[in-house]
C-alpha cells in the first residue's frame, strides 16, 4: 500500500472529520476509500452505440423476444404451482 499526503480546504477536512466521528475508523482508512471510489468513478467509461449494437443483434431479435416470452411464461406456471402448494 501507497501512503501520500494531500492538501484538502476547511470544508473537507470537516466533512472528512464527521466521517471518522461517525463510523469510527481511521481517517486515512476513510479518505482511502472515498479516494478510490472517486478514482472508479472518473475512469473513462466505453461508449456504446445503441444503434450498433441493435443491428448486430437485429437477426436474432425474433429469437430473443420468443426466449423472453417463454421464460415470463415459465416463471408464471412456477409462481402458480407454489400458491397451489
Amino acid at each position: 500500500m501507497t501512503t501520500i499526503q494531500i492538501r484538502v480546504d476547511a470544508q473537507t477536512e470537516t466533512g472528512l472529520r464527521r466521517l471518522v466521528e461517525r463510523d469510527g475508523e481511521d481517517l486515512s482508512v476513510i479518505a482511502g476509500r472515498l479516494l478510490a471510489r472517486a478514482v472508479r468513478a472518473a475512469r473513462p467509461r466505453i461508449k456504446f452505440d445503441p444503434e450498433v449494437i441493435r443491428s448486430a443483434n437485429a437477426d436474432f431479435a425474433d429469437e430473443d423476444e420468443t426466449l423472453a416470452e417463454s421464460a415470463g411464461e415459465e416463471r408464471a406456471a412456477l409462481l402458480a404451482l407454489e400458491d397451489r402448494a
